[in-house]
């Protein structure tokens, strides 16, 4: 898109209360604004399709046909198009108007016009952000499982911002174990909920892996997720689940015959990064002058599952 500055483009979103999408060419208004639908076209569109589908008019500014038709997403919804140069649309796109020349001087009209204010609710964006990213996590381990399906291997899914390149939306970091190690690789039953865990717990070598681990009961509840916002400057929610993700831990170093005094890593994703005051103090309550060897990294949302604030992920010493 060409124009001067892309505070322009941003200011006539937040004016009119526009949500917006992005090609995979990112980097006007940053991804994590409170109006961002995503990414359009990449991973689980037909779930983008439906949201966008169900909008009163698509105004599409410094759109390039050569990055995804118009036609392929847009239905039936009427399209502005503003740009420096004519929309290449088949007949079946309802283009209802286009602005052709100065992007800077159509966007400076924008703003001066009186604010206008969507009719979305702002918890069905929020709901629509959560669900396209909980989307996107299945499908990578359905892909795992189909090319690995015999090779037993612990999993940590995580959210991310950023990625090495415009169009990523996944990076894998792997820890294997070498050809010809004395110890061999076995899965380990630790009795953690199903729901709890992104996959199996695995020895190898002389380190215990257990999968990415949710604050999530047996009952499918996350602790005091109807009561923590309440409590939201004690950290409530933080120290409820970092206790009951200790518990698992737990429960997976009983597994192996160690103590928690053999943790060796314990990393933690969180929404907020203030929330690990609580887990810091769930860890002092559980474990007293014990040292905590942790890792702490803010991710955004959503998490696995609602009301949640951490993902657990823990090394184990054996031996």
């Amino acid at each position: 898109m060409r124009i001067s500055s892309p505070d322009r483009l941003r200011d006539v979103v937040e004016r009119h209360g526009l949500q917006f999408a992005t090609t995979i060419a990112k980097g006007m208004i940053d991804e994590e604004h409170p109006l961002a639908i995503s990414c359009i076209e990449r991973g689980c569109r037909q779930l983008q399709r439906r949201l966008l589908r169900s909008a009163d008019l698509i105004v599409g500014i410094g759109y390039d046909t050569v990055e995804v038709e118009y036609e392929a997403w847009i239905g039936g919804v009427p399209l502005l198009h503003i740009d420096i140069e004519a929309a290449d649309v088949a007949p079946a796109v309802k283009l209802v108007h286009q602005v052709i020349g100065d992007i800077d001087a159509a966007l400076a009209q924008l703003a001066a016009m009186p604010a206008a204010a969507g009719r979305w609710p702002t918890a069905a964006l929020a709901d629509h952000r959560r669900s396209f990213q909980m989307a996107l996590r299945p499908d990578f381990i359905d892909v795992w499982s189909q090319h690995f399906r015999d090779i037993p291997c612990a999993v940590t899914p995580a959210p991310a911002k950023d990625y090495a390149n415009t169009e990523g939306m996944i990076e894998i970091n792997l820890i294997a174990l070498k050809n010809g190690a004395s110890r061999g690789k076995q899965v380990v039953a630790t009795g953690i909920p199903a729901g709890a865990a992104y996959g199996p717990c695995v020895r190898a070598g002389e380190l215990v892996f257990p999968s990415g681990l949710i604050a999530v009961g047996a009952d499918g509840r996350v602790p005091g997720a109807d009561q923590a916002s309440a409590f939201d400057a004690l950290s409530l929610a933080g120290e409820l689940q970092g206790a009951l993700l200790m518990s698992y831990m737990d429960a997976v170093c009983k597994a192996v015959s160690v103590s928690a005094a053999n943790v060796v890593r314990a990393q933690y994703f969180l929404s907020d990064i203030r929330d690990f005051a609580g887990i810091a103090a769930a860890w002092q309550d559980r474990y007293g002058r014990q040292p905590h060897p942790f890792a702490c990294v803010q991710v955004p949302d959503p998490m696995p599952a609602s009301g949640a604030v951490a993902i657990g992920d823990f090394w184990i010493y054996a031996g």
